[in-house]
């Protein structure tokens, strides 16, 4: 059975830290996870089983992988160890466990120390096999810091503010038949259509009820985490339900089954002796036992003696408890610190205390201690959303999109409001973010719904580059907090003279500088580094430029700063760790820690509309019911986070059977961003920061609030556009440095995208064809809604959507078309027809087909779209294809990729980050568009890959958001202003389709304008001096008719 993949468990990987006191650290080995792929075992939705094992019960013989033969923990000093047993070496006073990971340090008389190192894990295959890990999988790699003493130790942050009923899942249950009805069998469905068993996707074919033929009342079924929860591909949260159990309960007195779910995914419903009946008036299960996790968790931070900090939540074998004087019923914490309270702790103050363990103690430092101020259930409040003036409300809630913004980070509701509006009206109102200002003045609403936060902003988990009075983008001078592997990845990329090491390889060889480095000489390092890591050091291979040295001194100004105590506990990036997978400007729910999703539910599912007694739209919109179905808007619920930067994310989790499913959306409100031309003439560009400032009495840092703007700010507002865009099935269209070709996997994920496409689907015969491109959609000119499927006798009629008849006219040619736009172009409309009558007040339309032949007419039905297409050029020069009506992919472009089987983009592709890509391969004397990066074509890059898939156009909100444009005089930069891009044609086409097709034809006009066409555009002088001629003639013709009157 092949393996592929291996990696570090959810939330470990962190950074370990330790102390020369020969105690030795926690293993690593049970957090580091083996995937194999069972190649024997398929679900009834064609994948490959998948068995997660953990390296530890791999190592101790528990069932391994025919392709396993070991791992090893390989650290970056690995050439200068000696080995001191068949499964230890040593070096410079530490001594490593290759099979565990296991790490004791002890002090040592050498004249050089490490302090910091890196250490990979390396799989090596059994003899005779080989692994089968993805192209270019990189091990897994965790950094090593090592101190000689811990100097002291604190919570964070110092209080933080929780509520009862929150909590990580249901870990196990067991359910207690109490039917009084005879029952023949009961079949847990893998969703609520019971088309599949469960069991038939569960790795072990696991289920309670399989097999079982004596169905007795006090019969007990369990639901076990050890054995549920190893399938990761449908628990992906591999610890606790976050998806409802559908059940089907056979009878033997009825013919038909009736169906029931137990709603693990509301863990406040699941408590013992609950009952669940089957809707029918039976009672059918109760909860005999149930088992949960905690979600709540402090994080606690360190300095040591040589003036660095570190995070020792995760991985150090902290203990948490109660505090002095605490009831043992207000609350309770699990083995991993996690803690949950009761509700007889509301209104309280809870002292916390963490216990440091004995190898990371040190003099008078053995802990620290926190509070825990404990607020009232949501299950009793009763949020309210106020709906914002200018919402469409002729319209109902219900038949259209709702965007809540929610305040994060804000303690004043006033300045809530002031943004949440701010936002809004930008929304409705900016022509650069088209489609939105049409669709939010016409078919969508927006809410504001405002929770207190004891303090602004959200959480930066990072570790940061502290830099001190660095002009910034404004001109002011602030201390400014630079993400520290982001910068790693910057001094790579601009400072890689292809000889020798660059940035990122000196820090994996050497480790990270101390404060006391920042004023090192290269010389007096380069000798060290020969002790430590290479005789060598510094020539050949190993050579490295002053440039690459003075940024490596530049991080030796690392910090940690407190985690804020905020409504909903929002986090950007994660805790320290080396080459971090979720970046700075990433800003999230921290469930590891704070809140997820399921959480917000609970609150989001009580939201009533505009006051105490308003209708319930919570539940419908942004919850989830008893049965597990998402509210209609459940991924619109954008968080506005005061006092932070402009920064923004998408939020999402895996469910079964749903996949990958939209949670909501985070952004920061304020433009902050430096210069990076402060670090070297190679580095370009601006990078956005927070402020830090120093704790006062205390070893810590604070990020230091910004302002709440009077306007959001330009970035913010972008983001938040862009952001939004991937509510509606857009993905991103950019590139990063590093990910070069997108795998034939993800290629095939890409097909369920409207504005992505896969390199291997636009291929014929091996050469790239454009005939299948996704956006061989038609032009409209207007278009209404189907509300039924079409009556077809003699003639065909239909019933519209209101308000969407008046448009058409008697005799105007039109056509139906389906919605699904991953579906090619020749499957998604119909033939001509011809409008014979229509009649506004009925919303019916009469139709006449054009065409003799047979259709099926009854494949468009309810939401296919009625429109009148835009004729194709009646030039062949620019309708080589001989189109008849146009497509948004023009015939020029079309033609184009067919006769040079390539892209609009450079080929061979190479790596492209760029915010904009300038076409190379574009029709010989092309005149029109002018700006030729918004041409429709095929351009390389998306969803974080520069090759092997393709977006519409070379310039797009969904590539990027904002560019500076600055303004010089003699060479001096005099003015800056950042400016917001648009959407490509492609991509307001989907938002428009999806969400209101009536503005097809507002934002046909503006294409119409840019429409490839090789022939010239009409100057204003042109057309100023035809129109004047024209008055000409038609004054000099008035005046011999006068005459000759």
């Amino acid at each position: 059975m092949p393996i592929t993949g291996f990696t570090w468990a959810r939330f470990k990987g962190g950074d370990i830290h330790i102390l020369r006191n020969n105690q030795p650290s926690l293993p690593l080995e049970d957090a580091l996870i083996v995937v194999e792929e069972i190649t024997t075992l398929t679900d009834p939705d064609g994948n490959h089983k998948l068995e997660f094992k953990s390296l530890k019960n791999i190592n101790a013989g528990v069932d391994p992988p025919p392709e396993f033969g070991r791992a090893i923990f390989n650290p970056s000093w690995v050439a200068q160890a000696t080995r001191t047993s068949p499964s230890s070496i040593s070096f410079n006073g530490i001594t490593l466990d290759e099979r565990t990971g296991e790490i004791t340090a002890t002090a040592s008389n050498d004249p050089h120390l490490i302090t910091s190192f890196f250490m990979e894990v390396v799989l090596e295959p059994s003899s005779g096999h080989t692994l089968s890990l993805p192209p270019n999988a990189t091990p897994p790699i965790i950094v090593v810091h090592v101190h000689n003493s811990i100097t002291s130790a604190w919570v964070t942050p110092s209080s933080l503010t929780v509520r009862p009923d929150i909590l990580k899942g249901i870990s196990q249950l067991e359910l207690k038949l109490v039917s009084t009805k005879p029952i023949e069998k009961i079949t847990w469905g893998s969703d609520d259509t019971f088309q599949h068993s469960m069991g038939k996707f569960l790795l072990n074919g696991f289920d309670p009820f399989e097999g079982v033929t004596n169905f007795s009342q006090g019969a007990a079924f369990l639901f076990p985490s050890s054995v549920l929860f190893d399938n990761r591909r449908l628990f992906p949260v591999n610890e606790v339900f976050v998806d409802p159990i559908h059940l089907e309960v056979k009878y033997a007195s009825q013919a038909n089954p009736v169906r029931m779910t137990i709603p693990t995914h509301l863990i406040h419903l699941i408590q013992t002796g609950q009952t669940f009946d089957d809707g029918a008036g039976n009672t059918v299960f109760e909860v005999s036992n149930v088992e949960k996790k905690a979600q709540y968790k402090a994080s606690a931070y360190a300095t040591f003696d040589d003036g660095t900090i570190g995070d020792l939540t995760n991985q150090h074998g902290l203990t948490w408890a109660r505090g002095a004087g605490v009831d043992a019923t207000d609350i309770k914490f699990d083995s991993d610190g996690a803690f949950e309270v009761a509700t007889s702790a509301v209104t309280k103050t809870l002292p916390i205390m963490m216990q440091l363990p004995v190898r990371l103690t040190g003099t008078g430092v053995t802990g620290a201690t926190g509070n825990v101020i404990v607020r009232d259930s949501w299950l009793n409040a009763t949020p309210i959303a106020e709906r914002l003036a200018g919402s469409p409300i002729q319209l109902p809630a219900a038949e259209i999109p709702n965007v809540l913004f929610v305040a994060e980070g804000f303690t004043n509701r006033g300045e809530f409001r002031h943004a949440a509006l701010s936002v809004y009206d930008k929304l409705r109102n900016e022509s650069k973010t088209t489609p939105w200002n049409h669709l939010f003045r016409n078919r969508m609403n927006a809410w504001m719904l405002f929770e207190e936060s004891r303090e602004s902003s959200a959480s930066y988990l990072y570790e940061s580059i502290a830099l001190e009075n660095v002009r910034v983008e404004d001109g002011t001078s602030r201390n400014v907090a630079l993400p520290l592997w982001e910068m790693i990845d910057f001094g790579a990329s601009r400072l890689n003279d292809s000889i020798g090491l660059n940035v990122s390889a000196l820090v994996s060889r050497v480790g990270l500088p101390l404060p006391a480095d920042a004023q090192a000489t290269r010389a007096a390092k380069t000798n060290e580094w020969r002790q430590l890591v290479d005789t060598n050091f510094g020539t050949g291979n190993l050579s490295f430029s002053d440039d690459e040295f003075n940024f490596w001194r530049r991080l030796s100004q690392r910090i940690l700063v407190e985690e804020r105590d905020t409504a909903w506990g929002l986090r950007c990036g994660e805790k320290p760790k080396p080459y971090p997978t979720v970046q700075s400007n990433f800003i999230a729910l921290n469930d590891e820690a704070r809140l997820q999703r399921s959480n917000l539910d609970l609150f989001l599912s009580r939201v009533r509309a505009d006051s105490v007694t308003g209708d319930l739209v919570g539940e419908r919109f942004w919850g989830r019911d008893r049965q597990g179905k998402f509210g209609k808007d459940y991924g619109l619920v954008v968080f506005l986070v005061g006092g932070s930067r402009s920064i923004g994310a998408r939020f999402s989790e895996t469910r079964f059977p749903q996949g990958l499913v939209n949670t909501g959306i985070g952004a920061g409100m304020v433009d902050a961003r430096v210069a990076l031309s402060f670090l070297g003439p190679q580095f370009t560009g601006t990078f956005p920061f927070f402020v830090w400032t120093r704790t006062t009495g205390a070893p810590s840092f604070q990020m230091d609030p910004f302002p709440v703007p009077p306007q959001v700010s330009v970035t913010a507002f972008a983001t938040i556009a862009h952001e939004l865009g991937h509510s509606f099935n857009l993905e991103d269209e950019y590139a990063r440095i590093g990910r070069l070709r997108m795998p034939e996997a993800e290629q095939d994920r890409v097909r369920s995208v409207f504005n992505l496409q896969g390199h291997n689907d636009l291929l014929t015969a091996g050469q790239l064809s454009g005939e299948g491109i996704k956006w061989r959609w038609p032009r409209i000119k207007k278009a209404g809604v189907l509300e039924s499927a079409p009556t077809v006798g003699s003639q065909i009629s239909v019933i519209l959507r209101a308000g969407d008849v008046g448009q058409f006219v008697v005799n105007e040619t039109v056509r139906f078309r389906q919605r699904n736009l991953r579906t090619p172009l020749a499957d998604l409309s119909s033939p001509d027809l011809k409008i014979l009558s229509k009649d506004e007040s009925n919303r019916t339309v009469v139709l006449e087909p054009l065409i003799t032949t047979p259709v099926n007419w009854g494949a468009f039905g309810p939401n296919s779209l009625l429109y009148a297409p835009v004729k194709a050029p009646t030039e062949n020069r620019n309708n080589p294809m001989n189109d008849v009506y146009a497509e948004v992919l023009s015939p020029l472009l079309r033609h184009q990729i067919n006769e040079t089987h390539s892209p609009q983009t450079r080929e061979p592709c190479q790596e492209d980050d760029k915010d904009q890509q300038d076409p190379v391969n574009l029709p010989a004397n092309l005149n029109r568009p002018q700006e030729h990066r918004r041409i429709v074509g095929l351009f390389s890059g998306g969803k974080g890959f520069s090759c092997d898939v393709y977006h519409a156009s070379g310039e797009c909100l969904m590539r990027k958001e904002t560019a500076l444009i600055s303004q010089a005089v003699g060479g001096v930069i005099t003015s800056t202003d950042r400016h917001t891009y648009q959407f490509c044609h492609v991509c307001q086409y989907i938002l428009v389709d999806q969400i209101d097709p009536r503005q097809h034809g507002e934002i046909d006009k503006k294409y119409d304008e840019n429409y490839p066409s090789l022939d010239k555009p009409t100057s204003v002088l042109k057309t100023v001096l035809i129109i004047a001629g024209v008055l000409v003639l038609l004054g000099l013709g008035y005046l011999i008719a006068k005459k000759s009157d």
